[in-house]
């Protein structure tokens, strides 16, 4: 009987390790997007009319930097054993909302509804880390 009951701490674990095999191989994968990329970014800057490119240029660097938003949230999901910190997701989110009303500034309503998600996110994560650091030093 006492076998049996360790039987979900076991599948658990392979469970576990199966998913960092997993976010490891993805890693990799996303590493060799990156590069593509980034070899790609490299070729369009070498040509002589970047203004004849810049939509494209642009495109290449907004894929790049998403590419290399995946990368560091795999990683920091490696380096927490498989889960993300709140403070990871609402910078990560800061910088899509960024990246966004950079690359496809539209109305301006859009614009500052975007902005005013930027500063919600801002002082959330201040507020975050105040009680955190609160908490952290008795």
């Amino acid at each position: 009987m006492k076998s049996f009951k360790s039987w979900p701490q076991k599948i658990s674990k392979v469970l576990q390790a199966i998913s960092i095999i997993a976010l490891a191989i993805l890693g990799f994968a996303i590493t060799a997007f990156l590069v593509e990329e980034l070899i790609a970014i490299v070729q369009l800057a070498a040509k002589t009319y970047i203004a004849d490119v810049y939509k494209t240029a642009l495109q290449e660097i907004i894929t790049f930097f998403l590419f290399f938003e995946f990368l560091a949230m795999v990683a920091s999901a490696l380096s927490h054993h498989g889960h993300l910190t709140v403070d990871f997701l609402i910078s990560l989110g800061i910088t899509a909302l960024l990246r966004g009303l950079i690359a496809f500034h539209g109305e301006p309503l859009e614009n500052l509804l975007t902005a005013l998600a930027i500063l919600v996110l801002i002082v959330g994560d201040i507020i975050l880390h105040r009680f955190l650091d609160e908490d952290s030093h008795p």
